[in-house]
């Protein structure tokens, strides 16, 4: 159901089949919620901000219904997760969250050191980091129920907030602190649903230009919020990497604080060098 209706997508009919197929600005999206209507939960269009569903798989017994979209926080990527709020028909608030591992693992309502201990979350960690290695894109899900006087005091706020009218530097940066820090009140407490894995699939010819530029002499950056594994499968696969004797050095919070703490000086830092970590 989060994946039918957490989203940034468009529909339209296929043509000679009962499916439906989608279009927006995210091909996992894309993915997700095709993969959501061929288990049973499909997207049929939103309009003016009710949803319509159907449930059931097209060409055997479903059902249509419809939740109320209420509030929509899109992706974005300091915050790396999107989420909504909707009203189910028998008025039950809900909030959907899906995004980075990190950033959902925040907001579940339940501690650390009991995180650590639950088998669920070791399996599908474990799962995780598999399949950041071999490439492919992971996203963590959680979803919570609120309480509608939380809801409708929240929302007092949120549409306040909305309406400010910032025109300075300083006034349009703390309007957006201020919103940042509603959707996060609002979504921390989630309780944890499940995990995505999409192929990431490389467009054609890819590998062998960034090969020839490499020869060329260009350099090239790649630049991704994905999960350290994700980016060095990606690295190799697409030729970046290469798996003879280059070095890789990871840039991480680790090396960085190494850098700022343990070099006497600024011109000591600048000619440290860090051990290859991949």
């Amino acid at each position: 159901r989060l994946l039918a209706v957490l989203h940034e997508l468009s529909s339209r009919k296929m043509k000679d089949v009962q499916y439906m197929a989608f279009s927006g600005p995210s091909p996992d999206e894309v993915c997700l919620t095709d993969s959501a209507q061929r288990i049973g939960v499909g997207f049929l269009d939103n309009k003016s901000g009710t949803i319509h569903l159907r449930i059931g798989l097209p060409d055997g017994p479903n059902t249509e219904t419809t939740v109320q979209l209420l509030v929509s926080f899109p992706f974005v990527n300091n915050r790396a997760r999107s989420s909504c709020i909707i009203r189910e028909l028998d008025g039950t608030l809900k909030l959907y969250t899906k995004g980075s591992d990190e950033a959902v693992i925040a907001l579940l309502g339940i501690p650390e050191d009991e995180r650590k201990k639950n088998q669920l979350f070791i399996e599908t960690n474990d799962y995780l980091n598999s399949a950041s290695g071999k490439g492919l894109r992971t996203l963590y899900m959680g979803m919570k129920v609120l309480d509608e006087d939380e809801y409708k005091n929240w929302n007092e706020r949120w549409n306040t907030t909305q309406q400010i009218m910032a025109i300075t530097d300083s006034e349009k940066k703390k309007k957006k602190l201020d919103i940042e820090g509603l959707m996060l009140e609002i979504e921390k407490g989630l309780n944890y649903l499940g995990c995505t894995v999409v192929e990431d699939k490389l467009q054609d010819n890819v590998p062998s230009t960034i090969k020839n530029l490499g020869l060329a002499g260009v350099q090239v950056w790649m630049i991704t919020g994905d999960k350290m594994g994700t980016a060095k499968s990606i690295g190799y696969s697409c030729k970046m990497f290469t798996k003879d004797d280059m070095e890789i050095v990871q840039i991480d919070e680790e090396y960085i604080a190494c850098l700022l703490y343990t070099s006497p000086s600024p011109r000591d830092q600048r000619g440290s060098r860090m051990p290859s970590s991949a």
